[in-house]
């Protein structure tokens, strides 16, 4: 059977070895070009003319936790639902966590998946060990005295991760709140204003319109709301009604009185929002500094209403800053501008090519498990200031280029 990824936007062709164990693993990535298919929730993959796919659905996934330290080893690929679910029944939480638990752990660390704030660094950044399987052989960054984020964000074209140790901390709730009636205008020419607003921050616009749809901010509460009635299945499932900004399950209503409506809603720390049926939306995301952010977001409402009609929102999210290698911060805090788009609109490929060069000229970076149009490798190398360092790397652990190459 023919698989496709959630975008439904890149044919991936036949999964073609499930292995059992990691030696095959090791097997299959030394011997033949071949990708690894974790959840397949990437909107871009390096290279779609690879026939062989590996799943890693059937391999063993094993937790560990060390309660003095509060780091978890994890070997196999959970989905981050099943990790979060894991880790709150042991007292503990990841600190940062994406907008859908739907995401492998694998696929997450190596697409640079972040949270929602100026001092939300990626997922990656809790990584304290890794262990991979490259062409050559086993890696880890503390038997070879590497550094964690020297091995994250590649998008699998290094090795596939067996194992890593995460930093965990104590179990928390997240107090919800969406603020209603905010300025277009203010948002546009000073998206900074609301980066410290809270522990997560996402501000949703209608480029369409000129209208702002909300300011979500989530903030964290000691407490503890037991998971005996969710399990890995619901954590990672779709229908959860009222985890959408402004959801109807909001405990209480009340006005500012500067008249910004609010809603509020205290959740356990990994129930977030959730996923849109497969193939509906596409979705752009490149990291910005402050005033390029404001330049972009203004070049973006004044373009042609064609292309306004192919974006659904506008989502501006903050990043703090880390080092991993092809992350979208590159050590330093960033503005993070996501648009989801409609699929189906025959102007897309017009307009993709036109975001494209919006981003370049406004020194935007991209997202690499989302939608973009970079393939120059003096991209690469101006965007990624360490890319020369990951060309080194592959050449060191796959130097017959087994798996997909970047740039």
């Amino acid at each position: 059977m023919t698989i496709f990824n959630w975008g439904r936007n890149f044919e991936l062709g036949h999964v073609s070895h499930y292995p059992e164990e990691w030696a095959q693993v090791q097997q299959l990535v030394s011997n033949q070009t071949c990708r690894v298919i974790g959840g397949a929730h990437s909107f871009w993959y390096p290279d779609c003319s690879i026939p062989t796919n590996i799943s890693l659905a059937e391999l063993p996934i094993h937790m560990e936790v060390d309660s003095l330290t509060m780091k978890i080893r994890v070997e196999g690929n959970p989905t981050l639902g099943t990790l979060a679910i894991w880790a709150d029944q042991q007292g503990l939480a990841l600190p940062y966590l994406p907008s859908s638990l739907n995401f492998s752990l694998a696929g997450a660390l190596q697409t640079w998946t972040h949270g929602s704030g100026i001092q939300a660094a990626s997922l990656g950044a809790q990584v304290t060990d890794i262990e991979m399987i490259t062409p050559t052989g086993p890696l880890s960054s503390s038997g070879n005295g590497i550094s964690p984020d020297v091995l994250l964000g590649t998008v699998g074209t290094i090795g596939v991760v067996k194992s890593v140790e995460l930093q965990l901390e104590k179990q928390f709730l997240v107090k919800q709140t969406m603020y209603r009636e905010i300025d277009f205008n203010d948002v546009i020419a000073r998206p900074e204003l609301f980066r410290n607003l809270g522990y997560s921050v996402s501000v949703f616009l209608d480029v369409r319109n000129g209208r702002t749809k909300g300011v979500l901010v989530k903030d964290k509460e000691t407490g503890h709301l037991s998971t005996s009635a969710h399990d890995s299945s619901q954590a990672d499932g779709i229908s959860r009604e009222g985890f959408f900004p402004g959801g109807s399950s909001a405990s209480n209503h009340s006005t500012f009185s500067d008249g910004l409506q609010l809603s509020h809603l205290s959740l356990p720390h990994f129930v977030h929002g959730c996923l849109p049926e497969p193939g509906s939306e596409l979705q752009v995301e490149t990291f910005f500094s402050v005033p390029s952010a404001r330049i972009f977001l203004q070049a973006l409402c004044s373009i042609d209403s064609r292309f306004l009609e192919i974006i659904s929102t506008v989502e501006i999210r903050y990043s703090g800053g880390d080092n991993i290698l092809l992350g979208g911060s590159q050590g330093d805090s960033v503005v993070c501008i996501h648009l989801a788009l409609r699929p189906r609109y025959q102007d897309l490929p017009e307009f993709l090519s036109l975001l494209t060069s919006m981003t370049i000229a406004n020194q935007g970076r991209p997202h690499l498990g989302k939608l973009f149009g970079y393939s120059d490798i003096s991209d690469w190398l101006r965007f990624f200031p360490r890319f020369s360092e990951y060309l080194e790397l592959k050449k060191e652990l796959d130097p017959k280029e087994r798996l997909p190459r970047l740039g």
